[in-house]
């Protein structure tokens, strides 16, 4: 059965079904084999014929044979491109169109947990970790130290804090200051979004408003961007969305699919900090989540402020490479640091 979906312009927001995605990958697999092996087989089967009618020109049928093995073969290898072609061009909001295109992307048994199941006419739910299984933890080699030293980062302020942002403020090497804010804690945290709370479902708000809070303004907090953005029962987190409220803060937001380290480091160097996705496949969480990167420093570790890493030891706010992100990230979305007004 194909199910329709509520996509947005990434794809990998259209393909939530992790078992049909490992299997149309498996199926991929094969047919690259077959478009391997049948121009091999190919060769020598019509050696073998013509060496036959070398050694006998009479060979009943011989020519025949020849030309329906060619034919076959050909069948067989191109059988495989058309329904490519076919599949590739279903829509993305098509569940097997979509999953088609993206089964190259699951790698790994542990990669299905980054795919959350959709009810149908649902978008992804950033940050829900219900029924899922508990996070993978590696070890994390930075120094995610309360501050840094000269040269190398901004300071991270933790006798800053405040109602909402226990672990403090941290400013930045460009010298703007964004609020630790959590979406666990505070007077927002109860508050409905999504099918939740923001405290459970909220990440994406919540790193809205962190950002918002060095930017534009540092009264903005997670209760304002989650209610713009549609509080409960609004569909939950997708990257419209998201772009959409940092648009309406006057945060001009740029939205980057499936980025690598460059794309991170050369952002921070253009003077950009931005919103990042990130999947069971990281430090970061069992599910999906969204976090922000502010900074950089000397070693090429960017700075990032977690807005859910209570009783996440590995990964607090802090110093870490960009491969720990891009590892398994479908998107970030960029904005200029700069101070509003």
């Amino acid at each position: 059965m194909i199910y329709l979906l509520d996509c947005n312009e990434l794809l990998a927001n259209c393909c939530t079904d992790a078992a049909l995605a490992r299997v149309l990958n498996i199926s991929k697999n094969i047919l690259d084999l077959i478009q391997l092996l049948v121009p091999i087989i190919l060769i020598v089967m019509v050696s073998i014929n013509i060496a036959q009618l070398v050694i006998n020109p009479d060979m009943k049928n011989g020519k025949k044979k020849l030309t329906n093995k060619v034919i076959a073969a050909l069948v067989v290898f191109f059988v495989p491109s058309l329904m490519g072609v076919i599949l590739n061009m279903l829509p993305d909001k098509y569940q097997l169109g979509a999953c088609w295109k993206s089964a190259r992307t699951i790698q790994s048994d542990e990669t299905q947990a980054s795919y959350i199941p959709l009810s149908e006419g649902q978008s992804i739910k950033t940050d829900d970790f219900s029924n899922l299984n508990p996070p993978r933890v590696m070890e994390n080699k930075d120094d995610n130290s309360s501050s840094s030293s000269s040269g190398n980062g901004g300071t991270a302020n933790t006798g800053a804090s405040g109602d909402g942002y226990p672990e403090g403020t941290y400013t930045a090497s460009n010298g703007i200051t964004y609020k630790k804010y959590r979406q666990d804690t505070g007077p927002w945290a109860s508050n409905g979004y999504s099918a939740g709370t923001i405290a459970s479902s909220g990440c994406g708000p919540t790193s809205v408003a962190i950002l918002a809070s060095g930017l534009v303004d540092s009264n903005i907090t997670p209760a304002k961007t989650a209610a713009d953005m549609g509080g409960a029962g609004n569909g939950g987190t997708n990257a419209s969305k998201l772009q959409s409220e940092m648009n309406r803060l006057g945060m001009a937001a740029t939205i980057k699919s499936n980025p690598t380290n460059s794309d991170i480091i050369n952002a921070l160097n253009n003077g950009q900090v931005m919103l990042v996705s990130v999947e069971a496949d990281t430090i970061f969480t069992n599910g999906s989540h969204l976090m922000t990167v502010v900074d950089k420093n000397s070693k090429g570790q960017v700075y990032v402020i977690n807005p859910n890493s209570a009783g996440r030891t590995s990964s607090p706010s802090g110093w870490y490479n960009p491969s720990d992100l891009t590892r398994a990230s479908q998107y970030i979305i960029t904005t200029p640091a700069k101070k509003k007004g």
